[in-house]
């Protein structure tokens, strides 16, 4: 049975909520004017999504990180169409904007609802399609610089091998109008994160090789696993400032910054950060000199690079995923956080006003999600990491 798109829009007089047995909770809306997206998350500067079994949100600026439905039923146990929560868990990487609902459709066709990026009042009224994917294409990524909107969207092809090709479309809207400005298809060509936006420009991580490769399905973990297999031959990781206007988004028109930088690049002011796998080094370059520096090298396995609190974090830990060190610049020299910069197995995702949030770093493949108080963290008191269920 198809679900009507009135019906689903209907459920976007979302913001009241309510737990189990309370009463709905109004909920206070504010301009949020950065997006941070991992998975099922979608993070604003006073909100936080969640998709899943139901939609889900969190008001990152109560401090108790108390989890809501988000469904105006008083009691309702968010079991059927009839709730919003419910219906719209099918929505992707919801966020507010500017006091505006935004969210996108992926699968919808199969509702009878065009995919594509949506736009609602905060209490509801006057949705709309603000742009339309092509039918089998999904959202990806979702980031936010300068006001400008930049998302992707893929369309895999798969049969009986995990042939790794896929068509891949990069977008930028301005909250005017969406432009394509890259675009890839049938093989492995990806965008795989953007770093942010400098006049005119974009600069962005991508991966791809220029074929794709045919790898049997019950063979595909071992062809991954190994590391001189085919499907790692002719992979090329780079980071690329590319003009946001391109006379022909197939062919577009890029220069390559740096190659493999492996765990992103970082802007504040105007330098940017990044770290070189092949030096193990972290490097400051001036946007406006182009003058580079290097700030930390080591020859212990370097973990993260972060970009927080106005501060550029480094997370070393050894070969033996034990003993972490955390240490921040501030400019001038690196600063240890706790007493002897041990650092926890915690990566932090992405910052409130007073907190810290991320998971549990254990080489596992379960994820703890855990949030801790900045002045915490700072002081290297682990004792106040909380956990973080869904």
């Amino acid at each position: 049975m198809k679900m009507k798109l009135s019906l689903i829009l209907t459920a976007l007089i979302l913001f009241t909520s309510c737990s189990r047995n309370s009463a709905p909770r109004e909920i206070s809306i504010d301009t949020s004017e950065k997006i941070f997206s991992w998975g099922a998350m979608t993070a604003g500067n006073q909100y936080l999504f969640y998709t899943g079994d139901l939609l889900r949100f969190v008001d990152l600026t109560s401090g108790d990180m108390t989890k809501h439905a988000l469904c105006s039923k008083p009691n309702c146990k968010h079991d059927n169409d009839l709730c919003a929560a419910y219906m719209l868990r099918i929505v992707k990487k919801p966020f507010i904007y500017n006091k505006k609902f935004y969210y996108f459709m992926w699968y919808g066709n199969d509702l009878g609802i065009d995919n594509g990026l949506y736009q609602a009042e905060t209490d509801g009224t006057n949705q709309k399609l603000i742009f339309k994917l092509e039918d089998n294409y999904g959202v990806e990524q979702v980031s936010l610089f300068n006001g400008n909107l930049i998302f992707t969207a893929f369309k895999d092809d798969f049969n009986d091998s995990w042939h790794r090709a896929r068509s891949y479309r990069a977008y930028i809207y301005d909250f005017n109008k969406v432009s394509l400005f890259f675009e890839s298809e049938n093989k492995y060509d990806a965008v795989l994160g953007f770093y942010g936006i400098i006049g005119e420009h974009i600069y962005l991580r991508h991966q791809g090789r220029d074929y794709h490769v045919d790898i049997p399905a019950d063979e595909f973990y071992k062809y991954i696993n190994d590391k001189n297999s085919a499907y790692w031959q002719g992979l090329i990781y780079e980071t690329r400032k590319m003009p946001l206007v391109q006379a022909d988004p197939k062919n577009p028109v890029y220069e390559v910054i740096e190659a493999d930088t492996g765990f992103g690049m970082y802007f504040l002011g105007d330098c940017y950060y990044f770290y070189a796998n092949d030096e193990n080094a972290v490097y400051r370059v001036n946007t406006t000199t182009n003058k580079s520096d290097i700030i930390f090298s080591h020859n212990i396995n370097f973990y993260t690079l972060n970009l927080l609190d106005g501060k550029v974090f480094i997370t070393t830990v050894d070969m033996n995923g034990e003993n972490f060190s955390t240490q921040y610049y501030d400019g001038s020299k690196f600063i240890p956080v706790g007493k002897k910069g041990e650092g926890a197995p915690f990566q932090i995702l992405f910052e409130t006003e007073d907190y810290f949030f991320g998971f549990d770093i254990d080489f596992s493949d379960e994820l703890i999600y855990r949030y801790i108080l900045k002045t915490d963290y700072y002081n290297g008191n682990w004792d106040g990491l909380i956990e973080f269920e869904w």
